[in-house]
């Protein structure tokens, strides 16, 4: 993938995101010469969203809001793009993301897929607790202390982070990759993005990197209803990651089993952070978000059925 030629297509679903949907297309405007198009898939959005998204530049499409696999498959086949990313509406770029992205696929002919976490951006004090949990996080991966870190990161995170799950508000895919493996095509609707994207290319051959350095910004939940939602799906994505060898090679059983005792060890993680950052509202946020995940794992689990499928 040469730099001087490629273009990118950014492919954005939106269900009422007026709060953050104009942000997250100005922070393109100053790569326009990186971009081939933008799409913007809305699912049915009632708050205005529509009307922001028109004073843009942009190709709007609709999707009768079923959720992010459809909007994905309909936008991305929509674009012209060498290489697809798709950005969540409620996140935006930072300086430096063009030209660096190419050079991840450049240096690897076989890489099909780069995640990018995002950095929470936000304002409240719920986002100070959030923002202190990604402060955590990136302690244990990185210079784990104690018994407790270390089991921690043995049991959430991978050595490096070029191996850590490429979930998160942006994925960049070239479009050959996305070709060979016929998008989201067959795939249920319910079935959680970010993991049945790396799933798919995963058992395409292909390999994928994390680039947890991203300059991709990403709001935080701003209640508490928002933030359980969130981690009920990180749940279903987890319980759907391990159970698929293709894409994580180890014992599916025992990862699980390890994750659900990290769960059940989430009251103390909570405490030792509330002493460390002086914030009592780790105690009872940190362990209910990790129980509520649980839920969602477990959920996850149990269904049998197949959900609706994309033709």
């Amino acid at each position: 993938m040469s730099v001087n030629s490629v273009k990118a297509s950014f492919i954005i679903p939106t269900k009422n995101n007026a709060k953050t949907i104009e942000q997250c297309l100005n922070s393109l405007l100053p790569y326009r010469e990186y971009i081939k198009d933008i799409v913007v898939v809305d699912g049915q959005s009632s708050d205005g969203t529509a009307e922001i998204i028109r004073k843009f530049p942009v190709k709007i499409l609709a999707d009768p809001g079923k959720g992010q696999n459809l909007a994905h498959e309909i936008g991305w086949r929509s674009a012209e793009g060498d290489l697809i990313i798709f950005l969540d509406a409620d996140a935006y770029l930072g300086e430096g993301f063009f030209p660096a992205i190419f050079e991840f696929f450049k240096k690897d002919e076989k890489l099909g897929l780069v995640g990018c976490p995002g950095r929470f951006v936000g304002t409240g004090k719920l986002y100070k607790t959030v923002e202190e949990w990604n402060v955590y996080d990136n302690r244990v991966r990185t210079q784990p202390k104690g018994p407790i870190e270390k089991a921690h990161r043995a049991i959430v995170w991978r050595n490096n982070e070029g191996n850590s799950l490429p979930l998160g508000p942006c994925q960049a895919i070239p479009r050959k990759v996305i070709e060979a493996v016929d998008g989201y095509r067959g795939l249920s609707l319910k079935m959680p993005t970010d993991a049945i994207t790396a799933y798919r290319i995963a058992s395409g051959g292909w390999k994928w990197y994390t680039w947890t350095k991203a300059p991709v910004n990403h709001y935080a939940r701003s209640t508490v209803r928002e933030l359980n939602d969130e981690y009920y799906r990180f749940g279903r994505e987890t319980a759907y990651y391990w159970g698929n060898r293709k894409i994580n090679p180890s014992n599916p059983l025992l990862r699980r089993i390890a994750w659900v005792c990290s769960v059940l060890a989430s009251p103390l993680l909570g405490l030792m952070m509330a002493i460390r950052f002086r914030n009592i509202q780790h105690l009872t946020l940190f362990p209910s978000t990790r129980f509520v995940a649980l839920g969602g794992f477990l959920k996850a689990l149990r269904t049998k059925r197949v959900d609706q499928i994309i033709p």
